[in-house]
């Protein structure tokens, strides 16, 4: 993607609607190994993005996956809270 230009949102766009893509902070994207480049796992499977009652559902899915990594972030936090000698605990 060149510098200046922001990729659109497929999904998004086959319901009708102009979103940035979200990059990393999407469900459906790959960071790459190094045997293929970082991107959208759904551009990669060559998904037909365009009909929009798959694009409706995979965005109801990508919703459902952003709300439970916010849990598991969460989680996370108050584990770090229990475990931390006082003082140190949300520094």
């Amino acid at each position: 993607m060149g510098e200046g230009l922001e990729k659109v949102c497929r999904i998004h766009l086959a319901v009708g609607q102009v979103e940035a893509c979200p990059g990393r902070a999407c469900p459906f994207w790959e960071l790459g190994d190094g045997a293929f480049d970082e991107g959208c796992a759904l551009e990669r499977l060559a998904l037909d993005l365009d009909r929009p009652d798959l694009a409706a559902y995979l965005l109801d899915l990508r919703e459902t996956l952003e709300r439970a990594g916010e849990r598991e972030r969460g989680r996370a936090d108050r584990t770090d809270e229990q475990i931390l000698p006082p003082g140190l605990a949300g520094a």
